[in-house]
């Protein structure tokens, strides 16, 4: 089976000709969401092949490549304001991912830095030799590559869809009110993907291969894009204008991936992009060589069938309303064996009309019941989900619903924002809700949601098998995972077998289930040495907490 590419396999980059790799270290910080993670392990796998020395220390780098992410205004200032920082220390300096393919001219960064977008990776070799010298001392000439998304649809055919999706929108809003347990099966033709069924077929960018050079963060852990882009046109959102239109990777590259992952040390594939549950639906557009019909379920039971039966596939984030459309299957899915029961649903809203504004094509009431079909059908299924406090119209009552929907639901996980609106987008221009105002709407979701401890249930059980494949930030612990991707954390061998002091924010690394890079901790060589990495342990739980369970090693085993 063919595995990596090699140098030969990636052609000739006329910027690396008289450009000695050796003599330049670079440093990737890579910032954001599971896929800009990918990406950025892509870059540095190609840098190694191309011969530059990695490095994790961005002050003893020569280059510094900042990965960055453009989800919410922060994310992107503090991107930015790293890019300058470097470049004032007489850094060389490359600008990669979703905030520069979003906005290759952006205001504020540095005249020196390269730049590259999302679907240029195999080029960041290249945009680091950009930065040198040249002959002589000539100034360097700084790449700048960014590869457009796929083009949006003409005016007059956005103007169609959107009346298509009123439509839509209405006939929801009516079976909510006629039907206090909604069908599962697909009510209407008009909620079949837009994007995807109204443009015309039309030559796309190529996606970035999946079997460019690699080098893992985390060498236990593939993460691995299913797709690129989504169907969504969210009013908040940034991520479509970098990421683009949905494309999916064709099924047999993912399964050889996954594969070849595993034969590598992978002990987990991560399944990740801007909405996993879309998989698919583009392809018959874009793949018109694929004859079957393919989803995001039947694609997670090919892997499932193809990858050793020892090893996790994690599910990323998930839109409400594509799993709508395959709840039956998706409730298989998350049953079998080498697949967590983990599944991230950002609801954002709880209240119809905010989602209604935002443009999320489904309901609460939707949502409510795809809730509790999975939790039927799923033993301890954890659930995670995503909530925006302060939203452009979102008023007093609209916020309470998503209090109530908190309460009743007691999500374990909730990654909870604030509004950014975001430029370029149609929020961008709405009426904003006072900063104190969402600040203090904030403080009152978070209390609501610590008010629970989620994993209280787990208290007790015995020979519970858990896949450790990290370690916490004291390196005192391992951590792990059950079935349904509830946190372990373990004393390694030689060490106190007591809890941590505090709530893991202070002194552990919080739960890696959200699609957040900076939560997790790497693992040097050093690290790898330890025989109960990348293992099954079986653990009795004696201890939970908001985040994690605290566990023994079974003394059956």
């Amino acid at each position: 089976m063919r595995g990596r590419m090699d140098i030969e396999d990636l052609g000739p980059q006329p910027l690396l000709e008289g450009v000695n790799p050796q003599e330049a270290s670079v440093c990737v910080q890579t910032f954001g969401c599971v896929h800009n993670v990918s990406d950025g392990e892509y870059m540095k796998g190609l840098l190694r092949a191309r011969g530059f020395t990695i490095l994790d220390d961005p002050l003893a780098a020569d280059v510094v490549v900042v990965n960055g992410c453009t989800v919410k205004n922060p994310s992107e200032s503090s991107a930015m304001n790293l890019l300058n920082k470097y470049a004032r220390l007489g850094k060389r300096v490359v600008s990669a991912g979703c905030i520069t393919q979003a906005d290759p001219g952006h205001a504020e960064l540095p005249a020196s830095a390269a730049v590259i977008g999302v679907r240029d990776l195999d080029s960041i070799a290249a945009a680091v030799a950009s930065t040198a010298l040249g002959a002589d001392g000539a100034a360097p000439t700084p790449l700048r590559l960014v590869v457009p998304p796929p083009a949006r649809p003409s005016k007059k055919e956005r103007r169609r869809l959107r009346q298509i999706e009123r439509r839509a929108a209405q006939e929801r809003r009516e079976r909510c009110e006629t039907s206090p347990e909604p069908p599962v099966a697909v009510p209407s033709a008009n909620e079949a993907p837009k994007a995807a069924e109204a443009e015309e077929a039309k030559a796309l960018p190529a996606l970035p291969s999946l079997f460019l050079p690699k080098a893992r963060r985390n060498p236990l852990i593939e993460t691995l894009p299913v797709a690129v882009g989504c169907t969504c046109r969210c009013t908040y959102c940034r991520t479509r204008e970098a990421r683009g239109d949905l494309q999916s990777y064709a099924p047999e590259d993912l399964i050889r991936r996954a594969t070849e992952a595993c034969a590598e040390g992978a002990r987990e594939i991560w399944l990740t992009g801007e909405d996993v549950a879309a998989y698919g639906l583009d392809l018959p557009r874009t793949r018109p060589e694929i004859e079957e019909t393919w989803n995001f379920a039947r694609l997670v039971k090919a892997l499932s069938a193809a990858i050793p039966q020892d090893c996790m596939i994690r599910c990323g984030h998930t839109n409400p309303n594509h799993v709508w459309r395959q709840l039956d299957e998706l409730g298989e899915v998350w049953n079998l064996p080498n697949v967590f029961a983990f599944a991230h649903l950002p609801i954002q809203a709880a209240s119809n009309r905010v989602l209604q504004h935002m443009r999320r094509p489904y309901t609460v009431e939707q949502y409510r019941h795809i809730v509790a079909t999975l939790r039927a059908r799923v033993p301890d299924l954890t659930i995670a989900t995503d909530i925006i406090c302060g939203y452009s119209n979102e008023e007093e009552e609209d916020f309470q619903q998503s209090l109530d929907l908190i309460r009743d639901l007691q999500f374990p996980i909730m990654n909870l924002t604030q509004m950014y609106p975001r430029p370029g987008t149609p929020a961008f221009k709405m009426p904003r809700v006072p900063s104190q105002t969402v600040k203090q709407r904030s403080r009152r979701a978070t209390k609501e949601f610590q008010a629970v401890v989620p994993f209280d249930y787990l208290v007790g059980r015995t020979g519970q098998p858990a896949l450790f494949t990290e370690l916490s930030a004291c390196k005192r612990y391992l951590v792990g995972h059950i079935k349904n991707y509830v946190q372990v954390l373990l004393p390694r061998a030689g060490h106190l077998a007591e809890p941590p002091a505090g709530e893991p924010g202070e002194s552990e690394p919080k739960a890696t289930t959200c699609d957040r890079e900076d939560e997790a901790t790497p693992l040097g060589e050093q690290d790898l040495n330890d025989p109960d990495l990348g293992r099954w342990i079986r653990v009795d739980i004696t201890l939970a907490t908001r985040f994690y369970v605290f566990a023994e090693r079974s003394r059956d085993q």
